[in-house]
């Protein structure tokens, strides 16, 4: 077992080393549930911008018919006989006090606020997991440390051990205890 642990540390050297704030850049790039909550924020942004708009911008309709007769009828505006008959509208209002376009931008402000800090949560959020994976990685580091150095020590030992076996100071007992914990 502390074998494959020596073989992962040597494989964990080739990795390149990313701190703590490069992790947690990285992270609020690559998380979906922190890009959706910058979405939001970008969506409700449009809306406000929208909402005002409409205090400045006049409302315009357009509209268009046209019908066809079964039978020719005279047509007053022509003077003439005519079997279809054409109709084309434009409607333009400016509301100079609107309290639905006052209700609309209040409640547009209000959803970028909660987009606003709907995203500042997400990005804690995301900063909090981060940082408890990049702390998990040191200490499992730090735990490998360890196993490599308890591999070490053992290693020494089982050779101290086969050499007073060898002098005739220990026992073939004390050796493969040794053994075991290598």
């Amino acid at each position: 077992m502390l074998h494959l642990l020596l073989v992962v540390a040597q494989l964990a050297d080739s990795l390149p080393t990313v701190s703590l704030d490069q992790a947690i850049e990285r992270a609020a790039r690559l998380d979906p549930a922190y890009v959706s909550a910058l979405g939001q924020v970008d969506n409700a942004a449009w809306a406000r911008r929208a909402a005002r708009l409409a205090f400045i911008l006049p409302s315009v309709e357009l509209s268009a018919d046209a019908t066809a007769y079964s039978s020719p009828y005279f047509n007053p505006g022509t003077g003439l006989e005519a079997t279809h008959a054409y109709t084309a509208r434009v409607t333009a209002s400016y509301e100079i006090f609107s309290v639905s376009k006052l209700t609309a931008l209040a409640a547009t402000d209000a959803t970028h606020e909660a987009a606003a800090a709907g995203e500042l949560e997400q990005r804690f959020q995301t900063a909090m997991a981060t940082e408890a994976d990049y702390y998990s990685v040191l200490a499992n580091q730090e735990l490998l440390r360890v196993a490599a150095e308890r591999l070490r020590r053992a290693r020494e030992q089982l050779a101290v051990t086969r050499a007073r076996v060898l002098h005739g100071v220990a026992v073939q007992s004390d050796s493969l205890q040794a053994a075991l914990e290598e």
